[in-house]
């Protein structure tokens, strides 16, 4: 009598196939891409509400300096050397609609925004698909969030 099923090459050969064909569709259709520029913004978002949080319990102004592809989050206090500094492959910031005159959020010690307003964020992978997104500060308690920006209709 003989028993039905796979033997133990079989069911190897099936993963390698199943392996390859996963690693040439994650190629393909940028994935991997994707994923690491939504991390990027994530991290960004996180480090905007370290700001705010890092304000709040050392009572010092925080901010987060904005660079074309890159941003500082610091103490303003010059003493202490407690800074991130971002370097980034996926996002590009192209405007800065603060009420100050540069790239500049800054959180107060009760976490509030000193200079709230929108930044405009670009998202392309190596592929070249791009996205715009605006990372939002508001006055009342500091909050933050990035949305996609919104397409401008001009009605005449």
């Amino acid at each position: 009598m003989k028993k039905k099923g796979f033997t133990l090459i079989e069911l190897i050969v099936v993963l390698f196939i199943m392996s390859i064909i996963i690693g040439v569709a994650s190629i393909r259709f940028n994935v991997i891409d994707k994923i690491k520029a939504n991390m990027e913004l994530q991290t960004l978002i996180n480090d905007v509400d370290y700001a705010k949080m890092k304000a709040i319990a050392t009572g010092q102004t925080t901010y987060i300096k904005f660079g074309k592809d890159s941003y500082i989050v610091k103490i303003h206090d010059t003493f202490i050397e407690d800074k991130i500094f971002r370097q980034l492959d996926y996002i590009t910031f192209l405007h800065f609609s603060t009420s100050n005159d540069g790239n500049l959020i800054e959180f107060n010690s009760n976490g509030s925004v000193t200079y709230p307003g929108t930044v405009s964020i670009n998202v392309s992978d190596k592929a070249g698909n791009t996205k715009n997104y605006e990372l939002v500060v508001i006055v009342g308690g500091g909050h933050a969030r990035i949305r996609e920006e919104q397409k401008r209709i001009h009605t005449y």
